[in-house]
């Protein structure tokens, strides 16, 4: 089963993804965090194939956490978010990029460009049971 971590401090967003990502989720177990600290805590005891996190939020950003799982748990497939304004999203979705994001989605977006990123880079990831190593730093 393809692992999935969804990353919003916006509870009534991550409970709306979860329940439109529902009718898709064949073979697919969905987590949910509400900042980065939370993700990581996460990600450090039960591996991920994708993580889906927003840019801006508190204790942890998003840059922080990209930066994070990108040097502990670099397969991990991520696709970044961000509704911070026209100005601001775009430029923080660039760094997310820059750090290594797969995909990144200005919000509001469609959940079918959501679901089309998921369903791509999860194909790509190995099959389930691929144990996830941390990298030595």
């Amino acid at each position: 089963m393809k692992q999935i971590l969804l990353v919003d401090d916006d509870d009534n967003l991550r409970e709306a993804l979860v329940r439109q990502f529902r009718p898709h989720c064949q073979g697919w177990q969905i987590t949910t965090a509400s900042n980065g600290m939370e993700a990581l805590r996460l990600t450090a005891t039960f591996p991920f194939d994708l993580m889906i996190t927003d840019m801006l939020m508190p204790e942890m950003d998003g840059v922080e956490t990209i930066m994070a799982i990108r040097r502990e748990y670099p397969e991990v497939k991520i696709i970044a978010m961000s509704g911070g304004g026209r100005h601001v999203g775009i430029e923080t979705l660039e760094c997310a990029r820059a750090l290594g994001a797969h995909a990144t989605l200005e919000k509001p977006f469609e959940f079918s460009t959501l679901l089309a990123h998921v369903q791509g880079l999860l194909a790509a990831t190995p099959e389930p049971g691929q144990v996830h190593r941390r990298r030595a730093i």
